[in-house]
């Protein structure tokens, strides 16, 4: 899967209430304020909540690659990956998988570098030389299980280097993708190669390239680790909805978990009409047939995401700046529409968000020109019914003007936990920030028993949370008893009294978003039964008779046994009496116990020496 995400943060405030779904909470800043602050560069969230924001700023003057980690809904301090690279560092790319694998490259001085962070690992290795001269527009993508590639320009051929699961070391694929070696392939901005993995560990590759026909191509190739397919797919149209094509630039793809599938969209040129923005999926070694991404209208970029199942949502950025957005279920583009409500002033650079319970937002740039422009946001619940919620502001006013130019990154857990990262502020106050839609906690459900028994503690499921921590807060009766961050209390005396109680607990997570769980009844008894006894001996005989043995307290069970043990191993059952010759003399502990229904017991000790 690719990466191009950021997660979130500690925000405070904005508790919500038990009812309440997924909310958006505005940029926080991660780094800053700073001048040294330059522009997100690249971002990565691994299914289950890891997440990582790279980006540039500058250390003694020049750019360098800094990167932010947030494990567990925390960031930590933003660390330099590029040491002992003494040029500037650009074009930096993430990718990551669970639970910690994290690979960065990027370009210093024309060569390709690489550092790999190890799972369990404390930090990055040391940076790695890929490639030496006249290199490029590199991308990288991670399996779910860690086998990275990067792909990359090198002296006007797009080539590929690949680590394995565990791996540091990547190794460089000799044979360039292009379909032509001799003609040019993966330079500039708009023919730069995109590479997306699947669980497997194979990949898929995008990029542009001349054709001898003169026009720029869109072509594709598969890497089975460290061998090309024979196959080269020409995705390019040579017409589209009766009007002649020209280029075809700008790939972006992503893939399923299952290798056999993936969606392509590029930009294609129209001799009229201008550009438009279209889709291909690709099935076993081929493309289906082409499909718009972009509502019908002129369209200048276009991105697709799709969760590890297929399903997904794709943005296109039309030629007057609107945003628009489809749905990919049943493999199959569905339901297209507009997501913003005015068209901006500014290039919205819309990116898709989706999580492997099938919803997902929108995010983009927005605003009548650079000086007033936000950051806008829209999610959805359900991919199958897509119906949007209505735009929220991520951006945060007391951080000052939005630098457009800086970037903007997007994605998403496996339950939706959507990030969004950007630059806020000028001059000395820029400020890498975040803003995140973090879906509240699960319901955290009681596990007790609603049999009438002895209470040792409350205990429940944990509500799954992967921003964690979570609080938990304990209702008795409708009154809080307790407050902790583990998941069962224990009984002490005076907490709860016996009888029937309603109880139930609610879950809060670090931004204050609150899930209530459940009411449950619970039938306690921990009022003890009454036991008396007397123990009468005669050698090393012992007689044990039981004169009163009865139940009491709210509701109270009724009993259920006595047991007698006479310290030697001896252990039996009784009515109201017992006798027994111990074998040998010697020091023992008899002990009579009394249970109730409830699991309630009274315990009567006596120290013989026989």
């Amino acid at each position: 899967m690719r990466r191009r995400l950021i997660p979130a943060f500690a925000l405070a405030a904005l508790a919500l209430p038990s009812s309440a779904g997924a909310a958006w909470f505005p940029a926080e800043s991660i780094d800053g304020p700073s001048a040294d602050i330059v522009s997100v560069a690249d971002v990565e969230v691994a299914r289950e909540g890891m997440a990582a924001v790279a980006y540039l700023k500058r250390d003694a003057g020049l750019e360098h690659l800094f990167l932010a980690r947030m494990v567990g809904g925390g960031w930590e301090t933003p660390v330099r990956i590029d040491n002992g690279i003494v040029s500037a560092a650009s074009q930096p790319v993430i990718a990551g998988a669970n639970p910690d694998r994290l690979a960065a490259a990027w370009i210093s001085g024309g060569t390709l570098f690489a550092a790999v962070r190890p799972r369990g690992a404390p930090g990055f290795g040391a940076p790695r030389v890929i490639a030496e001269g006249g290199v490029s527009n590199p991308d990288i993508g991670m399996s779910i299980n860690g086998a990275t590639y990067i792909s990359y320009t090198q002296n006007g051929d797009v080539k590929v280097a690949r680590a394995s699961r565990d791996s540091q070391d990547f190794a460089v694929i000799p044979a360039p993708l292009d379909f032509d070696p001799a003609r040019d392939a993966g330079g500039g901005s708009d023919s730069r190669s995109r590479i997306a993995v699947s669980a497997d560990g194979s990949a898929v590759a995008v990029w542009g390239e001349r054709g001898s026909d003169g026009r720029n191509h869109v072509f594709g190739r598969r890497i089975f680790e460290v061998r090309l397919s024979t196959a080269i797919e020409d995705l390019s149209l040579s017409e589209f909805e009766g009007q002649r094509a020209t280029d075809a630039d700008r790939p972006e793809i992503d893939i399923e978990d299952d290798s056999s599938f993936a969606q392509v969209a590029f930009r294609q040129q129209l001799a009229e009409g201008g550009p438009r923005v279209i889709g291909r999926r690709l099935v076993g070694s081929q493309f289906d047939p082409p499909f718009p991404i972009d509502a019908g209208v002129p369209s200048s970029a276009g991105r697709i995401t799709l969760t590890g199942r297929g399903e997904g949502i794709t943005a296109a950025q039309g030629t007057d700046n609107r945003v628009h957005g489809a749905a990919i279920w049943n493999n199959k583009l569905d339901r297209m529409q507009r997501w913003d409500a005015d068209p901006s002033g500014i290039p919205p650079r819309p990116v898709p968000l989706a999580g492997e319970n099938e919803n997902g937002a929108l995010v983009w740039f927005d605003g009548t020109g650079t000086g007033d422009a936000t950051v806008r946001g829209r999610r959805f619940d359900d991919i199958q019914t897509l119906t949007l919620e209505p735009e929220a502001t991520l951006s945060n006013p007391a951080f000052g003007a939005i630098d457009v130019d800086a970037g903007l990154a997007g994605g998403s857990t496996r339950v939706s936990d959507h990030v969004v990262a950007f630059v806020q502020g000028s001059a000395t106050e820029r400020r890498l920030v975040v803003a995140v839609n973090d879906d509240p906690p699960a319901r955290p459900l009681g596990q007790n028993t609603t049999n009438k028994r002895r209470l040792e503690r409350f205990k429940w499921a944990s509500a799954r949370d992967l921003w964690g921590p979570i609080t938990y807060r304990v209702f008795v009766d409708g009154r809080q008893i307790a407050e902790t961050g583990e998941t069962a209390l224990p009984y002490r005396p005076g907490l709860v009294g016996d009888g029937r109680h309603s109880w139930n607990v609610i879950a809060i997570d670090r931004r204050g978003q609150q899930t209530a769980g459940p009411r449950r009844t619970i039938r306690v008894e921990n009022t003890p039964p009454v036991l008396r006894a007397s123990i009468g001996r005669r050698g090393r005989s012992v007689s044990v008779r039981v004169r009163r043995f009865s139940d009491r307290g709210a509701g109270a069970s009724g009993i259920n046994r006595i047991v007698v043990s006479f310290g030697n191993g001896r252990r039996v059952q009784i009515g109201r009496r017992t006798r027994y010759t111990y074998p040998n003399g010697g020091s023992y502990t008899l002990r009579i116990i009394g249970v109730d229904k409830a699991g309630t017991r009274t315990e009567i000790r006596r120290e013989l020496r026989l």
